[in-house]
C-alpha cells in the first residue's frame, strides 16, 4: 500500500509538473541557472526533508527595510488600541477561502494591502533574487509569487483552533512558503511547526485522525510520528524558514506575547487555489527577468 501510496503521488507529481505546468517547466528547463552553494544546501535540504531554517536573510539592507515598515504597521495597530481583527478590520482571511479553506482566525491580523507598488519594500524582499530561485529550482520550474502577508499572532482564550492545529495546505500539489520572523519567537509566542519528511514525495506517509476540516490535534498525531520528530521553530528576529506546507505543520498556539512574520508564498501557475496577488503596473520594466516571470508577466513579450 505504501509502495503504491509513493508511485501514485510521483505520478500525480509528474503529471502536475509535466502536463500542468509544461511551459513553465520547459521555460526553467531552458533558461536555469547554476545555483551557489547556499542556495543549492537550501534545496537539498527541502527536497529530503520539506523544511529548512536558516539564520538570517542574506540581504541585510533588504531586511532592515522590512523590518522598519513591518514595525510601523505594527505601532499602527497599537495606536488604534486594539489587537482584535474584528474592530480593527485588518483581518482578510474571514471573507476568502485563498489558503485552502475559508475558516475565520480571531487571533490573526494580516497587515499588507491587497495589492503592491513595485517599489513596495514588502513585493521588493519577496522577489530577491534568492527566494525566486530557490522556490524556482524546489518546484522545478518557474515558480509564481502567489501571495504576501504579513501575520500578526496574538494570544486568545480557548482551546488551538484552525491553522493553529497539524495540517496540509491546499493550494497545489507542491509549494514553497518562506517564513521571516519579525520579532523574537520562542515556545511562547507561537512558533512554525513542521513534521520533516510529510512534503509531497518526502519520506512520510502519515495518515493521522483528522477533523471534518482535515485538522489534526497533538494527540492524535502522536500516535502516528513521535513527538521529538516535530521541528519546533523557535527562532530570533531576523530567521528565515523555508517550508513546503503541503507537509504537516501548524502554527503553535500563542500563551505570551505576540509574533509577528512575513509570509511569501510560491507556488505553480497553475496553483489549484489561484493567486491573490495584484501587483500594480507602474514602473514594472524595473524588475528583472525573473522577477517578471514571478508574477506572471512574461519578459519576452512586448
Amino acid at each position: 500500500m505504501t509502495i503504491l501510496g509513493k508511485h501514485g503521488g510521483y505520478i500525480r507529481y509528474l503529471w502536475w509538473r509535466w502536463v500542468m505546468n509544461f511551459t513553465n517547466t520547459l521555460r526553467y528547463a531552458l533558461y536555469r541557472k547554476q545555483l551557489d552553494t547556499n542556495t543549492a544546501n537550501i534545496v537539498a535540504v527541502l527536497r529530503t526533508d520539506g523544511i529548512k531554517v536558516a539564520e538570517a536573510p542574506s540581504d541585510k539592507k533588504l531586511f532592515d527595510e522590512l523590518y522598519t515598515t513591518a514595525h510601523m504597521s505594527l505601532r499602527e495597530v497599537w495606536d488604534h488600541g486594539s489587537m482584535s481583527p474584528k474592530s480593527y478590520g485588518l483581518d482578510r482571511k474571514g471573507d476568502r477561502a485563498s489558503l485552502g479553506r475559508s475558516e475565520r482566525k480571531d487571533f490573526l491580523q494580516v497587515l499588507t494591502p491587497r495589492s503592491f507598488a513595485t517599489d513596495s519594500i514588502y513585493l521588493r524582499y519577496a522577489l530577491q533574487p534568492e527566494f525566486v530561485s530557490i522556490a524556482n529550482a524546489y518546484l522545478e520550474q518557474q515558480a509564481r509569487l502567489r501571495a504576501i502577508h504579513l501575520w500578526l499572532n496574538y494570544p486568545t482564550e480557548g482551546e488551538a483552533a484552525s491553522t493553529q492545529l497539524w495540517h496540509r495546505d491546499g493550494d497545489d500539489f507542491m509549494n514553497l512558503k518562506i517564513f521571516t520572523y519579525l520579532t523574537d519567537v520562542g515556545e511562547k509566542q507561537g512558533p512554525f511547526a513542521f513534521i520533516p519528511g510529510t512534503q509531497p514525495l518526502g519520506r512520510r506517509m502519515l495518515r493521522p485522525e483528522e477533523s471534518e476540516h482535515g485538522r489534526t490535534n497533538d494527540e492524535e498525531m502522536r500516535r502516528v510520528v513521535n513527538e521529538s520528530d516535530w521541528m519546533i521553530c523557535t527562532c530570533d528576529t531576523g530567521s528565515v524558514i523555508y517550508a513546503d506546507t503541503c507537509g504537516y505543520h501548524k502554527g503553535v498556539k500563542p500563551i505570551e506575547g505576540f509574533r509577528l512574520m512575513l509570509m511569501v508564498h510560491f507556488a505553480s501557475a497553475k496553483a489549484f487555489s489561484g493567486s491573490e496577488l495584484m501587483v500594480e503596473e507602474d514602473h514594472i520594466s524595473r524588475l528583472a527577468n525573473e522577477q517578471l516571470s514571478a508574477i506572471g508577466v512574461d519578459p519576452h513579450e512586448g
